[in-house]
């Protein structure tokens, strides 16, 4: 085995910021703000998009955080948004969740459920009809969190508000 020497592990200072420019790293341009930035994303992460033979795109949904769907590591072929195919996945078995509700005044449990998810770090390979397709995927989903509403959707909106199915979209 080969070890690496501890300098080659340590990180370059960080850029150095004159004070009398608060912003001075920041790019001044339209393109930067807030409002435009998932916009641009998709437009840049389309135009860059590996494309099959036929020319329909090729984009991969990687999981942050568990995510609950139909199938249980993966949505129902139909609920997937149209003009998208699942072509492959990469799930390493599946993470069990489990929720209850305390009685405040007996201290009994209720409403447990027992959940199985698609564990954080599944990555789903997907094929798109166009790049239009493909654009709204990344609009909808990337840094987001997956709901019903989504192409690539969640089966349990109540999950959500506890993180579950943040999604970055990405290219194969």
């Amino acid at each position: 085995m080969n070890w690496l020497p501890a300098e080659a592990l340590t990180l370059p200072p960080p850029p150095r910021l004159d004070p009398a420019t608060p912003n001075a790293a920041a790019d001044d341009t339209a393109e930067d703000t807030a409002d435009d930035t998932a916009e641009d994303t998709a437009d840049d992460t389309v135009e860059d998009t590996a494309d099959d033979a036929d020319g329909r795109p090729r984009l991969l949904v990687y999981l942050a955080t568990p995510a609950l769907f139909a199938d249980g590591w993966r949505p129902r072929p139909q609920e997937i948004g149209p003009g998208l195919t699942l072509v492959a996945a990469s799930v390493v078995g599946p993470r069990v969740i489990t929720t209850a509700r305390p009685d405040l005044v007996t201290g009994a449990v209720s409403n447990g459920r027992l959940l199985w998810a698609a564990p954080a770090g599944s990555v789903y390979y997907l094929r798109a009809d166009d790049h239009q397709v493909a654009a709204e995927l990344i609009r909808a989903c990337h840094g987001r969190l997956l709901t019903a509403d989504t192409p690539f959707p969640q089966i349990d909106d109540e999950v959500i508000t506890a993180g579950f199915g943040l999604a970055l979209i990405g290219r194969w």
